[in-house]
C-alpha cells in the first residue's frame, strides 16, 4: 500500500480556443488583481477591469493575469486592429465607434463614436481627441448601440 501524495493539476481555465482573435496587453485598473479567464472591459482611461455589469462593453478576457497597476494579457474579441481619426467629437477608449464613410487627408477612415440606434462592429481601446489618431478592434459581429 502506498502512502505517496495526490498530484493535481492546476485548473485549466480556458480550453479549446480556435478563434483567430487577437492578444493585446493592457494594464489592469481593476483595483485589484486580474486573473486567467475574467472578462474585461476597456475604460475611459485606457486600461482594464473586470466587467461587472451588463452597460460595460467586454473586449476579451485575461489569458496572463496581474496585480493592479501591472500590465495583463488579453485574448480579444477582435478580429483585426486598426487606425483611424476622430472627426467631430472626442472618441473615449471603451466606446462603441463607427466609420463615417470619409477618410482624412492621409487616406485614413474617420471614426465617430455609435450614437443610440447606430450599427457598431468596433470597439475604440485608444482613445483621441478630435482630428488626432484612435486604434479600434473590430469585432467578429454587430451591436446596436442602446
Amino acid at each position: 500500500m502506498s502512502t505517496g501524495t495526490v498530484q493535481n493539476p492546476k485548473t485549466q481555465v480556458i480550453r479549446n480556443m480556435k478563434h483567430d482573435a487577437l492578444q493585446l496587453e493592457f494594464t489592469n485598473d481593476n483595483g485589484s488583481a486580474l486573473v486567467e479567464g475574467q472578462e474585461v472591459y476597456v475604460k475611459s482611461n485606457g486600461k482594464v477591469a473586470a466587467r461587472s455589469t451588463g452597460a460595460q462593453i467586454p473586449v476579451g478576457i485575461v489569458l496572463r493575469g496581474g496585480d493592479d497597476g501591472k500590465r495583463v494579457l488579453v485574448r480579444t474579441y477582435f478580429t483585426a486592429c486598426m487606425r483611424g481619426t476622430a472627426k467631430t467629437a472626442d472618441i473615449a477608449s471603451g466606446a462603441l465607434i463607427r466609420q463615417d464613410g470619409t477618410v482624412d487627408a492621409n487616406n485614413v477612415p474617420n471614426v465617430v463614436t455609435a450614437a443610440a440606434g447606430n450599427i457598431s462592429c468596433a470597439i475604440c481601446y485608444l482613445g483621441g481627441a478630435v482630428g488626432a489618431e484612435v486604434r479600434y478592434g473590430i469585432i467578429s459581429g454587430y451591436v446596436t448601440k442602446a
